[in-house]
């Protein structure tokens, strides 16, 4: 027979429930039938949390009673809780027990069996292990379908996962134990004292399974099933070598923000004389020292005066307004006495210190939108606000993200990325963004800053989280004047020439921001009746005109070959602009200079010339064209 701990056989290992929480095994076929209740079953399913159904599988986490409010799937449950067997440890190998079944022999009789050997709880959590197990054995030499539920424990120190309310695994709903066939009628249902009761059902506790028993052997539960029922016999005396015994509890309440805050521990005594006086030592355990407050003894001893049942000890915890997860605040009765006896005893009692401030948080009060001025650099403040926890020093890394903005639109020493901090007790932050101020024009850009993590000092150093805040930059164009072309004429006439090439040079001129360089795209337009045509013009029909970084004026030459043909004069039209610059048009007359006489006439160069205004075309754009605004040029 494999070794043993206590009453746990560990023997049915064939099978292994892979490492899960809430998972079941498939249907196992019973190494014999078993008649449950008037029901006979071949066939179930292991449970991981703790129990054993028939008909179908359940990951049912948070235990309900197995008593008359009972409604569900026939059960067999040695701890039905919230077992999660995930965990693991430091060195990455498993830390919590896997559980295990087959088929095998158990007191000399044919036995199906379910370990779990060192089982965590939820979430992935091993600091408390429970060690217990649940055996069938045939008894069918007693009748058809007869069979005994065995109920062995090792040790049980946690009694509630984290999503059944429970915290270290203490608390919340605790873990209960015992069977039922599913119809909440009498006589068909049992369940352990002290299950659901917070610490009964723990080592130390007043119903611990680990030390009770209905068969005499500490830590096992026998249940025979005969014709189907569950046979539940009164437990026998337990051993009783004290004449009196004692039980601890400690209040669970918010710790406070200040100051000390007093959890009461009370210790009881009860038994069948309580005449002669007690003493018992105890020891408080906490998850972290410094919610104790400062001062505060971790051991000490009280006594029972004749007949007195209850003494209370004050533990002390420290208020503060740090987020932090709630933990738990342990009394541990170590030793007692009563009149001349002295014996060592194992109680705890456990109370939650539950935290009772808010998580620190930071926001942004909103963005930031304002010019991006003409010359050196504009802030752009961004201000971040925190709340919840404020005593103690913050500090926020951000990130800086272009949107429709680029490099050249802050201040060269901007960093993309930095902190900015808080001190205790501040709860607003300035991240200031240097935007560099520039006389282009330019649409409205955006850019954006994000928090991504934040460092909060604690007591005991610091922690840091993720964040995911963001706002907006807007920088808003003040360069209001626009760039305008002109041209100094916009008409030229001139004759062709004879041979080679004749210039008409337009004068093009913008007025504005000068600043930059621009490329300023044209086209040659020759008119269908009186126009030049192709061959007229050494110039391509369409090019760029040029203008350097801080110029404001420039020429544009359009080549006319000269001849010896008597012909009409010819005109043609130069357009620039367009897009982002208004629309420039110039006009050209080449004038024919050759003797001939042309018919049909055509108006001659000075009627032409008359037909432009008195005043230069530019001036007229300027004053009176509406192109610029009467006392806007500079």
């Amino acid at each position: 027979m494999p070794s043993s701990s206590g009453p746990v056989y560990g023997g049915f290992t064939a099978t292994t429930l892979p490492a899960n929480d809430d998972g079941s095994s498939g249907l196992v076929t019973l190494p014999f039938a078993a008649n449950f209740w008037g029901t006979t079953y071949n066939a179930l399913y292991v449970n991981n949390n703790g129990n054993l159904t028939f008909t179908q599988s359940m990951g049912t986490y948070t235990p309900t009673g197995l008593g008359a409010g009972y409604h569900g799937l026939p059960i067999i449950a040695a701890f039905f809780a919230d077992v999660d067997t995930r965990g693991v440890g430091a060195n990455g190998n498993p830390s919590s027990g896997i559980v295990t079944y087959g088929t095998g022999s158990y007191n000399g009789r044919p036995a199906f069996g379910v370990e779990y050997p060192g089982v965590g709880y939820y979430p992935n959590q091993t600091d408390h292990l429970n060690t217990f197990e649940i055996i069938l054995t045939d008894r069918s030499d007693t009748g058809a379908g007869n069979f005994d539920i065995y109920f062995n424990y090792n040790s049980i120190t946690w009694e509630t996962g984290g999503a059944s309310g429970g915290s270290n695994g203490l608390g919340g709903t605790s873990a209960a134990a015992g069977f039922s066939n599913g119809t909440a009628l009498p006589n068909t249902y049992y369940m352990f004292p002290g299950s659901l009761v917070n610490g009964a059902l723990l080592n130390g506790g007043v119903n611990a399974l680990a030390s009770h028993t209905n068969d005499g052997i500490p830590g096992q539960y026998v249940f025979q099933v005969r014709g189907g029922a569950v046979e539940v016999a009164p437990a026998p005396p337990e051993p009783d070598p004290n004449p009196v015994s004692f039980g601890a509890r400690v209040e669970t309440h918010e710790e406070g923000d200040s100051g000390v805050t007093p959890f009461l521990a009370t210790i009881t005594r009860s038994g069948r004389d309580l005449s002669d006086t007690s003493t018992v030592d105890w020891q408080i355990v906490v998850d972290d020292p410094n919610d104790l407050a400062p001062g505060q003894v971790l051991s000490g001893q009280v006594t029972f005066a004749s007949n007195q049942t209850e003494v209370t000890v004050e533990i002390g915890v420290a208020g503060d307004k740090i987020y932090e997860p709630s933990e738990f605040v342990q009394i541990k009765l170590t030793h007692a006495t009563y009149g001349g006896l002295s014996w060592d005893t194992s109680i705890t009692g456990t109370g939650i210190i539950l935290n009772d401030d808010a998580r620190t948080t930071f926001a942004f009060a909103g963005p930031a939108i304002r010019p991006e001025g003409q010359t050196g650099s504009t802030p752009f403040d961004f201000l971040v606000v925190r709340s919840g926890d404020v005593s103690r020093t913050s500090s926020v890394h951000w990130t800086l993200t272009n949107g429709t903005t680029g490099a050249q639109d802050f201040s060269a020493s901007q960093p993309l990325s930095g902190n900015v901090s808080f001190a205790p007790g501040a709860t607003q932050a300035v991240i200031e963004i240097q935007v560099a101020g520039d006389r282009v024009v330019e649409p409205d850009e955006t850019f954006s800053i994000n928090l991504t993590s934040a460092t909060n000092q604690t007591e005991n150093g610091s922690t840091t989280g993720a964040l995911r805040a963001t706002t907006t930059g807007m920088i808003l164009d003040d360069d209001s004047r626009q760039t305008v072309l002109v041209g100094s004429p916009t008409m030229l006439v001139g004759p062709e020439g004879d041979s080679g090439l004749s210039a008409f040079n337009f004068t093009v001129m913008r007025v504005g921001d000068v600043s930059g360089a621009a490329d300023i795209g044209y086209t040659i337009t020759l008119p269908a009746v009186g126009g030049a045509n192709a061959a007229d013009l050494a110039t391509p029909l369409t090019g760029v005109v040029n203008f350097a970084a801080g110029s404001w004026q420039t020429v544009l030459t359009v080549q006319v070959h000269g001849n010896l043909t008597p012909e009409p004069d010819k005109t043609f039209e130069v357009t620039l602009g367009g897009g982002a610059y208004n629309t420039l048009v110039l006009d050209g007359v080449i004038m024919n200079d050759d003797k001939v006489a042309v018919s049909p006439p055509t108006a001659s160069a000075a009627q032409l010339a008359s037909s432009a205004p008195e005043v230069s075309a530019f001036m007229l754009q300027l004053a009176g064209g509406g192109l610029w605004p009467a006392g806007d040029l500079v």
